[in-house]
């Protein structure tokens, strides 16, 4: 498959450059990032729409009026952290590839995320098929006395593919929507700690060894979503993702990776507009009951954007703390979204912000 090719190529490209690994505290799993979402502080549960609403609050789909939506058939999206352009940059423009040319980069994480989702959209109801990869490498500091603060390494990688099935209805009255969706996921996910001496050998751990985990699970969203009509501006979303924590069946000769975590979103929306333009205003708690992030600051997400008549539109906001950015132009059968983001590494706010650029380009009609 083109995703496992893809998954390899970022693998060499990463490793080689750099022994090193992710950030020292877990980072929500995420088969689909929406580039629209992240440009305005990853916002955006209690008004998902189109594609974005099967992953981020299944009730979207449900809303609006007549049958069709939308079909995509491809929105290729890449991440890539500040920091290893930079190191890019070195190594393949300014030719530094000596030793102290990676130790300067010691505490920054370098991540490559690689997004990719085909998919049907109806009112009422989707199907999509999805594909994603993501390497996180960090070289640091070992704490440890034993060591005596030596360089260690860790990497991560994990690889997804699947299919998701949604289904939502409007009930009860007119501008309360429920949906859901139903996710079948192929996983292949690895992680390494070494030292600096350790580093050669990488490469191959994270993609032959017995670290490699693969494994199959089902796993089920659900959503609520209710949003305001005529003089009511308000949006309130609701979206339990993996409900009951999700397990994966081992494939043959492996073992399965962790569980997926529960996670309960909750998000808030303020909507206003004009024939011409539309501005919205927006807040996420993310996590709200703790399954894999405990510190409520990082928890919290606001954002804002605003479009002209549907053809571009600018948003800005703040991802746990960090200022971020976009922008979209939309030409029907193709939109190209340019943004920034931050997101925090460490367990503790402001301590270890890995800053990220974003492209996606989503080709449909």
């Amino acid at each position: 498959m083109l995703f496992k090719k893809i998954h390899k190529i970022s693998i060499v490209v990463l490793v080689s450059l750099i022994y090193t690994n992710k950030a020292l505290c877990i980072e929500q799993q995420s088969l689909y990032r929406s580039a629209e979402f992240l440009g305005r502080g990853d916002t955006g549960i209690s008004i998902a729409d189109n594609q974005e609403a099967i992953f981020y609050n299944p009730a979207g789909t449900a809303y609006g009026k007549g049958i069709y939506k939308r079909i995509l058939v491809a929105t290729p999206m890449i991440e890539l952290s500040a920091d290893t352009k930079d190191l890019l940059r070195k190594v393949f423009v300014e030719k530094k590839t000596t030793p102290q040319t990676f130790l300067d980069h010691i505490g920054k994480n370098q991540h490559l995320g690689i997004y990719n989702l085909s998919a049907i959209v109806l009112r009422r109801a989707a199907i999509a098929g999805f594909a994603s990869t993501r390497e996180d490498l960090l070289v640091y500091k070992s704490p440890s006395d034993n060591d005596r603060g030596l360089e260690k390494i860790r990497a991560e990688s994990t690889v997804n593919q699947g299919i998701a099935f949604n289904i939502s209805e409007q009930l009860f009255f007119k501008d309360l929507y429920l949906g859901t969706t139903i996710k079948y996921i192929d996983q292949k996910y690895a992680v390494k700690e070494a030292s600096m001496v350790d580093a050669s050998g990488i490469q191959e751990s994270l993609s032959e060894s017995e670290l490699l985990k693969k494994g199959t699970a089902n796993a089920v969203d659900f959503g609520v979503m209710y949003r305001g009509s005529g003089k009511s501006r308000f949006s309130l979303g609701i979206n339990i993702k993996n409900i009951g924590n999700p397990t994966f069946s081992a494939a043959s000769g492996s073992s399965a990776p962790a569980a997926l975590k529960q996670v309960v979103n909750i998000g808030f929306g303020w909507n206003l507009g004009t024939k011409f333009s539309k501005v919205r205003l927006l807040l996420d708690v993310q996590d709200t009951s703790s399954a894999v992030e405990t510190n409520i600051y990082k928890k919290i997400h606001l954002g804002a954007d605003i479009a002209f008549k549907k053809v571009m539109g600018l948003a800005f906001g703040f991802n746990q703390g960090y200022v971020c950015f976009g922008y979209y132009f939309n030409a029907y059968i193709f939109r190209i979204d340019l943004g920034s983001y931050a997101e925090e590494i460490s367990k503790w706010s402001g301590t270890r912000p890995d800053s990220r650029y974003f492209m996606r380009i989503a080709a449909g009609f």
